[in-house]
């Protein structure tokens, strides 16, 4: 076992996320799969956290479609990712995501957050 791995989840990321509350559709990548509506808990340029239906799990390394817009933005963004962890908390799942690429002409720079500790469309136009 690598020794990054006993390390917390905040601890292994390279970039700070910032708390972000909206709402995400998320699909497995895999032909047909089914469309779920979540809500963000945070985000950073690499990935998010999301609170989903609880239900099934989803194992790590799973390719996943992404379709949100950020708090004061009218832009959907949609971006493929990977899952990097999935538990059960409380009535919901937390899952979190790397995200690998984001599509439709979106760059990771558009999701950076401001330096005040939140995300804005004045960020997403820098």
């Amino acid at each position: 076992m690598s020794n990054d791995r006993r390390l917390t989840p905040q601890d292994r990321r390279q970039t700070s996320r910032v708390a972000a509350v909206f709402a995400v559709k998320k699909a497995l990548s895999v032909a047909g799969g089914p469309v779920q509506l979540c809500q963000a808990e945070d985000i950073a340029p690499a990935g998010m956290t999301i609170k989903r239906p609880r239900g099934s799990s989803v194992t790590p390394r799973t390719e996943i479609e992404l379709s949100f817009s950020l708090p004061g933005s009218g832009e959907e963004i949609s971006a493929r990712g990977l899952v990097v962890s999935d538990t059960s908390t409380g009535s919901f799942r937390r899952t979190g995501g790397s995200i690998r690429s984001p599509r439709s002409g979106c760059s990771s720079r558009r999701i950076a957050p401001t330096g005040h500790g939140s995300v804005s469309d004045r960020s997403l136009r820098r």
